[in-house]
C-alpha cells in the first residue's frame, strides 16, 4: 500500500515545514530540515525549496511504508488505518511497539496509539493531539468498509475462518458498526436456539 494524500496532509499538519536546517534538539547528532527529514545528509546551513520538502517527504514515506505493509498480511489495513499507522511511524521510527510486532487487535492498536505522547519522559501537548488525529483516522472506515446498512446474517454453519473473512472484506462495517452487526447476528443464533 502507498499513503494516499489523505494520511500525507496528516504528516505535513503535524511535521509542519522548515527549508532551513535546523536541530530539533541541541544534543542531536544531525539537522532536521523539510517535513521532518532528519539525517547525515542534512548539514548545517541547508537550505531547500518547498519542492525539495516535498520530494523529500514521498522519498521519507517509502520506508515507513514499508514498516506497516510488513504487518499488512497480518492485519489487512484499510486505507485510513494505513494512513494513520505511516504517520505514527513516521514521527516515532516503526509501529513494531504499537502493533505488539503483530500481535495486537485493531481495537488494542486504536488504544494504544494515543499512549504515545511522551518525549524524554514528558508529555508533549503537541504528541497529544498528534495521536488523537492519528486514532481518529485509524477508526474512520473507508468508502471500501464502511457499514452500508446492509445486514449480514451470520449462518450456524460458518466456520470462523469464513466468519473472519467477511469480516476483513467489511461485510460486517467497521468499528462500532462492526461490533453491532456482529453482536447482533450471534445474538439472533443464540435465541434461535432458547
Amino acid at each position: 500500500m502507498k499513503t494516499s494524500q489523505v494520511g500525507i496532509d496528516l504528516i505535513k499538519r503535524f511535521e509542519s515545514v522548515r527549508l532551513r536546517a535546523y536541530k530539533v534538539q541541541s544534543n542531536d547528532q544531525y539537522y532536521t530540515i523539510g517535513f521532518g527529514h532528519y539525517g547525515k545528509d542534512v548539514k548545517a546551513n541547508s537550505k531547500i525549496t518547498m519542492a525539495e520538502a516535498e520530494s523529500l517527504l514521498r522519498q521519507d514515506l517509502k520506508r515507513f511504508e514499508d514498516n506497516v505493509n510488513k504487518y499488512n498480511h497480518i492485519y489487512n489495513f484499510n486505507q485510513n488505518e494505513f494512513d494513520a499507522l505511516v504517520s505514527f511511524a513516521y514521527n516515532i521510527g516503526s509501529i513494531d511497539s504499537l502493533t505488539g510486532r503483530g500481535t495486537r487487535d485493531r481495537r488494542t492498536i486504536s488504544m494504544k496509539i494515543v499512549q504515545y505522547t511522551k518525549s524524554n519522559g514528558v508529555v508533549l501537548a503537541g504528541l497529544v493531539v498528534r495521536r488523537q488525529a492519528e486514532q481518529r483516522l485509524f477508526n474512520t472506515p473507508t468508502s471500501s468498509t464502511a457499514y452500508t446498512g446492509k445486514v449480514v446474517k451470520l449462518k450456524e454453519t460458518d466456520k470462523i475462518k469464513v466468519i473472519v473473512d467477511k469480516i476483513l472484506n467489511g461485510e460486517f462495517g467497521n468499528g462500532e458498526a462492526r461490533k453491532t452487526n456482529i453482536y447482533n447476528s450471534i445474538q439472533e443464533l443464540v435465541n434461535a436456539r432458547l
